[in-house]
Parts: C-alpha cells; sequence; structure tokens
C-alpha cells in the first residue's frame, strides 16, 4: 500500500510540476496533482483489501522507481544537460515508471528475481554510490565527474551484492532475516531505503520506516 500510494503520488505531483512549467494555470495543475495523490492513496487502500502482496516485492518495485531516478538524475548532471525544468522532469517521471513497471514483471511469479534477494544489492548499490562520488568527489568537486563516480560505484556494488547474496543467504539459519522489519509492533512495519542524487553531483539518500495497520 505504501509503495503504491508513494509512485500514484510521485507521478500525480510530478505531472502537476510539468503542466506548471508548461505554463498551465498554476491552480489547476496543482488541483490535479493533489487529487492524483489522493486517487493514489484511495485506489492502493482498496487494492491491499483486495490482494495479499508480498511485502519484500513491493518494496523491490518502490526501490526500482528510486533507482530509474538516481541513474536518470545522475545521467543528466554527467551530461550537463541544459534543458528547462519540465524536460528534466519528464526524463525523472518515465526513468522511474520504467524501471518500477520492470520490477513489478521481474519480481512476479512469472520474473527471474527474488524480491527477497535484491535488499543485499540494493544495499551494495547504495554503499557503492556513496563511496564511488566521496572518493572522486575527494580528487574534484566537478559535479560531472563526481555523478560519474556514483553511478560507477552503484552499478558495481550491485552487481557484487548480487553475486554475494546466494552465499550470505546460504549462511542464515533463516531466509526470513533477509526481511528487515520491527518485530513484537502493532501492525505491518517496513524499512524503506531508497537512493537519490543532489543537483551538485552528490550522492544522498533515504531512509524511513513505514508503519500501516495500527
Amino acid at each position: 500500500m505504501g509503495v503504491g500510494t508513494g509512485l500514484g503520488t510521485w507521478n500525480a505531483m510530478a505531472m502537476a510540476g510539468i503542466m506548471a512549467d508548461l505554463d498551465v494555470n498554476g491552480d489547476i495543475a496543482f488541483g490535479l496533482g493533489l487529487t492524483g495523490s489522493a486517487l493514489a492513496g484511495l485506489g492502493s487502500a482498496y487494492a491491499a483489501t483486495q490482494v495479499d502482496i508480498d511485502r519484500a516485492y513491493t518494496a523491490f518495485v518502490g526501490t526500482a522507481g528510486a533507482w530509474g531516478i538516481f541513474y536518470s538524475g545522475a545521467s543528466m548532471i554527467a551530461l550537463d544537460a541544459d534543458w528547462e525544468n519540465y524536460q528534466h522532469m519528464s526524463v525523472l517521471l518515465a526513468a522511474s515508471d520504467l524501471a518500477a513497471g520492470w520490477a513489478a514483471w521481474a519480481g512476479s511469479e512469472g520474473g527471474y528475481i527474488d524480491p527477497k534477494a535484491a535488499s543485499i544489492a540494493n544495499l551494495g548499490g547504495l554503499t557503492g554510490a556513496t563511496l564511488g562520488s566521496l572518493a572522486v568527489f575527494m580528487v574534484t568537486d566537478e559535479p560531472t565527474p563526481v555523478s560519474v563516480g556514483a553511478m560507477v560505484g552503484a552499478t558495481a556494488g550491485m552487481v557484487g551484492g548480487a553475486l554475494l547474496t546466494p552465499k550470505i543467504q546460504k549462511s542464515r539459519k533463516s531466509k526470513e532475516q533477509t526481511k528487515r522489519s520491527l518485530p513484537d509492533l502493532p501492525g505491518d512495519w517496513t524499512v524503506a531505503l531508497s537512493p537519490t542524487v543532489l543537483e551538485n553531483g552528490e550522492m544522498g539518500a533515504y531512509v524511513g520506516v513505514k508503519a500501516f495497520g495500527w
């Protein structure tokens, strides 16, 4: 539910921003953004009552969307794209939706990725992006090389995490330990970890705790 609401809100507000930048009436754009966000929340709430979706799967889809934003944003910084705001926002929106759509298929029963095993690769990617950007930042603070360093580090980290995942899972006593949750609390609690890139090319991260049903 939380991931669906988040993705829906992001799409609605991004579209509102694009419309506003294209000189569409600001009140109309803002109203459409709020309406889209509300509909996303209601739709997610209803879907949660009808379909039992694994939390690892929803987290995988949401994180993939965040990686889409990271790679597209870092690429535009690395290329020093001199575009209008709506063009930047359009690229970020398209990349996030494509990444989330791919993850929704790849992590499904007919896909080829186990969402429960993706957390290690995601953590490796976030670590690699941070270390990669910091390593370059020690030499130069120019946005272009810092962004490239972040992307290279993220890719290397995700690949390394994916290769290490089978060994790490094998050494664990229970596969349930791959889920990052807070026990003995009412409702469902999950930890959300998402990468982000700042305007100056530096790597950042959003960490949050989501609770449902309490």
